[in-house]
């Protein structure tokens, strides 16, 4: 996601209509946050910054942090024909990539559900 993106969406939890902020909140908690918390964490590892070090700048403990990402592999170093900016392309694009499969498994799971319960789309018996 490009720090433009980003930026936008953020923009959009601060919205003066509630029907338009807090469905943006909700959404920016679920999808966002995780993937900023990740990338920050994995960043900083890849400088060589250890789980204490870390634990201290964000106020948690060391043991929860490795315990909860320390199966994620930091950034590759880049090779010599790619930049640092091509890797963390790459890997914003692998994690938007995922987060787009969660999304279509839940709308996917939704309407199978619907459509157990006999009210499909175009029926009158919505809620």
């Amino acid at each position: 996601m490009s720090p433009d993106e980003f930026a936008r969406r953020a923009r959009e939890c601060l919205h003066r209509d509630p029907k338009i902020a807090l469905p943006a909140y909700r959404d920016f908690a679920r999808h966002q946050l995780p993937w900023l918390e990740e990338h920050v964490i994995m960043s900083a590892r890849a400088t060589g910054m250890n789980w204490a070090e870390i634990g201290r700048l964000l106020d948690r403990s060391r043991q929860n942090l490795h315990k909860r990402f320390d199966g994620l592999d930091p950034r590759p170093e880049p090779t010599e024909r790619e930049s640092w900016d091509t890797v963390v392309r790459r890997r914003d694009a692998d994690s938007m990539a995922a987060l787009e499969a969660l999304r279509h498994r839940s709308t996917r799971a939704t309407s199978q559900a619907t459509d157990r319960h006999g009210r499909g789309a175009g029926e009158d018996g919505a809620p």
